[in-house]
């Protein structure tokens, strides 16, 4: 059964962005969604199995480095939610996984993000970082270097929220942080399900203190929210437009020319033929 519903804004606008409140979910609903959401980590897992068997047979498993991991989560009714948006375990948390042709392997205890991705590629191709990273070459972590710092910043400005929402998780703390909502406090040793909120309690207040310091140091909330506006009134006036008039799809697909797609009567059989069939150099020298 999903767990019982948590009495937290952020939770409450999430049920109901998504409709949830409207059909609370029965016992079989919760057990034939997670039985799809095991079926497909087989498929997942199953299709991942035949890419490395391509790699082995092809020989190219000795210079190849795989990296396998996701974008988000999904909760599975834990909390009382489904989908994604937010910043819970089940939704935040994404496999990260790392074969390289030497074929060490070690399990990492540290927190990582999607953001040290891109540069641990970068450090494998030996190219320079992006431009205004915020992520980590992990290469170094994974060759056990000492000094790792365990944490993680996100931030997420969609669905079923009024104002940005940010996460810092550092070692056994998750702090999470929204304007005029009640702040969230997680000790993830002891509370792996996050079912105790600690902000309110006075023994953490210190904690949550220096949470909300650096939150504040790090993150300009009025300027977060103005970018979103504005992004919305931009998105806005592109749906008015694309409703003026002919309504238009918004991708971009090339207009078809069947004069070229098909055998037409304009040139000799023979030389359609050996078009289909030879490169362009040697369909010249017919």
């Amino acid at each position: 059964m999903p767990d019982a519903v948590e009495n937290h804004p952020s939770a409450d606008r999430i049920r109901a962005a998504c409709g949830i409140d409207a059909q609370r979910p029965s016992e079989s609903d919760v057990l034939r969604a997670r039985r799809a959401y095991y079926g497909a980590l087989s498929y997942v897992d199953h299709q991942l199995g035949q890419l490395v068997e391509v790699l082995r047979q092809t020989g190219l498993d000795k210079t190849t480095a795989i990296i396998f991991t996701s974008d988000h989560g999904e909760m599975l009714g834990e909390h009382g939610q489904w989908y994604k948006m937010s910043f819970r375990e089940g939704a935040a948390r994404i496999p990260l996984l790392m074969a390289f042709p030497d074929g060490a392997s070690q399990q990492v205890a540290q927190a990582v993000c999607l953001a040290d991705v891109g540069e641990t590629l970068c450090g494998l191709a030996g190219a320079p970082s992006a431009p205004q990273v915020t992520g980590r070459d992990l290469m170094p972590l994974l060759k056990g270097e000492t000094g790792w710092t365990d944490e993680v910043y996100g931030e997420y400005l969609g669905e079923g929220t009024f104002a940005p929402t940010v996460m810092i998780r550092r070692g056994k703390w998750k702090f999470l942080y929204t304007p005029d909502d009640p702040d969230q406090l997680y000790n993830l040793e002891d509370d792996p399900d996050e079912k105790r909120n600690l902000a309110s309690l006075p023994l953490y207040q210190a904690d949550v203190k220096a949470f909300q310091t650096e939150v504040l140091q790090k993150w300009n909330f009025e300027l977060l929210r103005q970018k979103v506006v504005l992004s919305q009134q931009r998105r806005a006036l592109v749906k008015r437009a694309l409703a003026t008039g002919r309504c238009t799809a918004w991708d971009y697909q090339p207009p078809a020319n069947a004069h070229r797609a098909y055998i037409r009567h304009h040139k000799p059989l023979e030389q359609l033929e050996a078009e289909a069939r030879l490169l362009p150099q040697d369909v010249g020298s017919l």
